[in-house]
């Protein structure tokens, strides 16, 4: 586990993670540690590019980032909703903290949300949409639109919820 904020490696292989605080800076947060990721990766792929280049010799990436860019912004608008809604919905955990887990690969990112609620009603699945006109609850038909798959699993025995969604590009 890691202190509210910082980033790790999870005991997944290939998936990173950030325990955020169990309030509403945590939306905020997860976008940050989700872009810093990303710009992360895409500085690491630059080093070994092998593609090609422009005229002053740097990587000519500009289509494939414009793609690059367009899922990131769909990435961040999902686990701002999916961290938020464990915030409003969930327990803060023994850390007092919800945690957000991520994995870039082949083109998609796999976002996991774990917080320590449980309700027996999502014990069957996804919660229901909700109606369009409400006030609240319009944040899943956003998560359900963007998202090629999306599940949340409860655990009674640990009592806590994990959200998963895959994203990719279009």
């Amino acid at each position: 586990m890691t202190a509210a904020g910082g980033t790790t490696q999870d005991r997944d292989a290939g998936w990173a993670d950030v325990d955020l605080p169990h309030g509403p800076e945590a939306g905020p947060q997860a976008r940050h540690a989700l872009r810093t990721a990303f710009e992360e990766a895409v500085a690491e792929s630059l080093e070994t590019w092998d593609g090609p280049r422009d005229d002053q010799g740097q990587p000519d990436c500009s289509i494939g980032m414009g793609a690059a860019q367009d899922l990131l912004q769909d990435v961040l608008i999902v686990a701002g909703e999916l961290v938020l809604n464990a915030v409003d919905h969930g327990r803060p955990g023994l850390l007092g903290t919800v945690r957000l887990s991520w994995r870039w690969e082949d083109g998609r990112v796999y976002l996991r949300v774990l917080d320590a609620g449980y309700d027996p009603e999502f014990a069957d699945g996804p919660p229901g949409l909700g109606a369009p006109e409400s006030i609240r609850g319009r944040g899943l038909f956003m998560v359900d639109a963007i998202c090629e798959e999306w599940s949340v699993e409860t655990d009674p025995i640990t009592e806590t919820t994990l959200v998963t969604a895959c994203l990719g590009m279009a």
